[in-house]
């Protein structure tokens, strides 16, 4: 089992989450510690971690960015199977033990798990990649995240992450792994404790790799298009709401990027919305909203995200 740990510039978070890692009661860990260049004392942390617990492989690389970082993870990568964490977050000490056993004892090709802030859910403990598919879009249940997951390492190599996306390339892997899989299990227990903080997505500031999270979209759509996933007018929503989101981020920065492209989305997309026999006239309602004051929408969010982080980063 193999237990993958990208690096970048959290020291002030690094201790907690390894020492989460080496606690963990499943022993027959290997733990590989990406340092994908980090400019403050992570990388030296990571080091210091390696000289006292054996099962820690350090690699330092220069800045490759999340996706070639994962990928190369998973080639050097010797266990069966492969979970991810993130250096400001932190593990329940059973969670890795309780993810293997749960795809063991269910023979699944991944096993989820539950994450603190999230809502409890009571979704089943088995259930099909094809229905994971729709799952795997609500925000209650649990989401594109890699973390709080494990996979089996021979069918990762097949598929890797897309290079070229740098925004919600997570989602769209785990989309391409379940086409991969035939069934899911789930544990409905929180064991993942998901840090929101000040450096979190919905914080950041948007750039031209920020604008990929659209080509995301658009290979996302024709996954579920192409396989008759019934989430697709839904799936129409997130993306409308993403532009939205887009053209109030680009309101806050000086150097305003062009966004021509996202005002043509979200129109095309807001107009499938309308027609479409499958949403509820609630969700309809929403969309308006969004659409019609994206910029007030967003400062909404960023006092709700503010919140979030007081009460739960």
């Amino acid at each position: 089992m193999t237990l993958l740990v990208l690096v970048y510039n959290t020291e002030n978070y690094i201790k907690r989450c390894l020492d989460s890692v080496i606690k963990q009661t499943y022993k027959e860990l290997e733990i590989i510690l990406i340092d994908d260049g980090s400019e403050d004392s992570s990388g030296k942390i990571c080091d210091e971690y390696a000289e006292k617990d054996k099962r820690i492989k350090v690699v330092h690389r220069q800045n490759q960015g999340i996706s070639l970082e994962r990928n190369f993870g998973i080639s050097i990568a010797k266990g069966k199977y492969i979970g991810f964490v993130d250096t400001d977050d932190y593990i329940e000490p059973s969670m890795i033990e309780k993810l293997v056993e749960s795809i063991e004892k269910n023979n699944t090709d991944i096993s989820i798990c539950n994450y603190y802030p999230n809502n409890k859910t009571n979704l089943e403990e088995l259930f099909t990649s094809r229905k994971a598919m729709t799952y795997i879009m609500n925000k209650k249940y649990f989401r594109g995240y890699t973390w709080n997951k494990l996979y089996k390492t021979e069918m990762m190599r097949k598929l890797l992450f897309d290079k070229t996306i740098f925004m919600a390339e997570d989602l769209l892997f785990n989309c391409e792994y379940l086409l991969e899989s035939e069934k899911c299990s789930y544990i409905n227990e929180k064991l993942y404790h998901y840090n929101i903080n000040n450096n979190s997505i919905s914080n950041s500031k948007i750039s031209e790799k920020y604008l990929t999270i659209l080509d995301m979209y658009d290979k996302l759509k024709k996954i579920y298009q192409d396989n008759n996933i019934d989430y697709l007018p839904y799936l129409y929503i997130d993306n409308f709401k993403v532009c939205c989101d887009i053209i109030y981020r680009n309101s806050l920065i000086e150097d305003k990027l062009d966004i021509k492209r996202v005002y043509e989305i979200k129109e095309e997309l807001f107009k499938k919305i309308m027609k479409s026999q499958d949403i509820k006239l609630i969700k309809k309602i929403e969309v308006y909203i969004y659409g019609t004051m994206p910029i007030l929408i967003g400062r909404a969010r960023k006092i709700k995200e503010n919140w979030r982080i007081k009460h739960y980063g």
